[in-house]
C-alpha cells in the first residue's frame, strides 16, 4: 500500500525497517521510516500502533521514541514464548529493509495536566513511559520514571539512556540489585502529591500492586494493558439479549449466552472495526444509547463508560442494548 497521505482515507503505511536494536536478551526495539523519507504523521507521548504482521496477525505496540521526532516510529517488542505468535512473528521479520505496514497512532493513554508524574514501568512495559518522558522534559514539568526489571541484562532502556537529557529522572529497580534498587512501590508512591498523577504500565500484577499502594485517588492513576486480564477478552456468559442498531431503522440482532456483541453482529453481517479482539486497542468501541452493558475491556475508563462499549469483549445487564449503529 502507498504510504504517501494525500487520501484522506488512508488508514495504514506500508514502512520500512530502518534499524534493530537488541535491549535485552528477549526485547528488540524497530526504527520504522517511511521508504521515500518523508515524514511520518504526528503523534503524542503514549500513542500506539497497529502492526500487521507476515503472519495475517495484527498486534498493538506503543511508540517509545521522541514524538518531537517526527520522521521515524520506534517500537520495542518483546518475544513471548507462551504468547500466541505475534512477538516471535514479528521478531523474526524485524529485519533491516523489511516492510511492514501500521496503522496510523491512536492515543488512549495521553498526559493530563498535574503538578507532578510518576511514570511506573515493569519491564517492556516502560515503552510508552519513554514517550513520555521525553515529552514531559521538552515541557520542563517535574516527572520520575521508575524502571522494575529483573536484573541490569534485562533493562528495555536504549543502550545510550545515561546520555539522554532526562537521564537522572530515572530511577532503576532491579530484583537482583542491592536493597536500595529493589522495588519499594509504597515508598515511591508516598512522594506523589495529591496534585500529581501516576502512569503505569507493565504486567497485570504489577499495575494492581500499584493500584493497592497509591495514596491517590483512583482518577489519578492511568494504566496501560498489554493483554486483557485473565483469558484474552472474556466476558463471562450470560442470559441471551438483543443489540438494538439505533441507525438501522431499530434492526435487532439476537446474541447468545455464548457470544460477545461482536461476535453477534459479525454473525448478522454488522461491519465494526476490530483489531485486538481483546479490548484492549479500542478500535470497536461503540456508544450505546440505551441498557446496562456488561463491559469486559481495559481501554475504556470510568467515565467512558457510561457512554461508549467496546464491543468485542462485551454483554448486556440487560435485556436489550441500543448501539449507535
Amino acid at each position: 500500500m502507498d504510504a504517501v497521505l494525500s487520501s484522506p482515507i488512508a488508514t495504514t503505511l506500508e514502512l520500512v525497517v530502518h534499524a534493530v536494536e537488541q535491549r535485552s536478551p528477549d526485547i528488540v526495539a524497530c526504527t520504522l521510516a517511511h521508504p521515500e523519507g518523508e515524514r511520518l504523521p504526528a503523534w503524542e507521548a503514549g500513542a500506539h500502533i497497529d502492526v500487521h504482521l507476515p503472519n495475517g496477525m495484527v498486534r498493538q505496540y506503543s511508540l517509545c521514541g521522541d514524538p518531537a521526532q517526527p520522521g521515524r516510529y520506534q517500537i520495542a517488542v518483546k518475544r513471548e514464548a507462551a504468547g500466541r505468535g505475534g512477538s516471535a512473528a514479528l521478531c523474526d521479520a524485524a529485519c533491516a529493509g523489511a516492510r511492514l505496514r501500521v496503522g496510523l497512532p491512536r492515543n488512549q493513554f495521553a498526559l493530563a495536566d498535574a503538578s507532578h508524574y510518576l511514570l511506573l514501568g515493569g519491564g517492556i512495559g516502560v515503552t510508552p513511559l519513554l514517550a513520555m518522558a521525553h515529552t514531559l522534559h521538552a515541557r520542563g514539568a517535574e516527572f520520575t520514571l521508575a524502571v522494575f526489571a529483573r536484573s541490569p541484562g534485562h533493562l528495555p532502556l536504549p543502550a545510550d539512556w545515561g546520555s539522554l537529557p532526562w537521564a537522572d529522572r530515572v530511577r532503576l529497580h532491579l530484583d537482583d540489585g542491592a536493597p536500595k534498587e529493589r522495588a519499594d512501590l509504597a515508598g515511591l508512591l508516598a512522594q506523589s502529591p495529591a496534585t500529581g498523577r501516576v502512569y503505569v504500565c507493565g504486567p497485570a500484577g504489577f499495575m494492581d500492586a500499584v493500584r493497592r499502594a497509591s495514596p491517590l485517588p483512583a482518577d489519578r492513576i492511568h494504566s496501560e494493558h498489554f493483554s486483557a486480564p485473565g483469558a484474552a477478552g472474556a466476558t463471562a456468559a450470560g442470559a441471551s439479549f438483543e443489540a438494538i442498531l439505533a441507525r438501522q431503522d431499530g434492526r435487532r440482532v439476537r446474541v447468545g449466552p455464548d457470544q460477545t456483541l461482536a461476535e453477534a453482529l459479525h454473525a448478522a453481517g454488522v461491519d465494526v472495526d476490530m483489531v485486538c479482539e481483546q479490548g484492549i486497542c479500542g478500535s470497536c468501541v461503540t456508544r450505546f444509547l440505551d441498557g446496562a452493558p456488561i463491559h469486559g475491556d481495559t481501554c475504556l475508563t470510568a467515565e467512558e463508560r457510561q457512554t461508549h462499549v467496546a464491543v468485542c469483549c462485551a454483554r448486556s445487564a440487560t435485556p436489550t442494548l441500543t448501539l449507535d449503529l
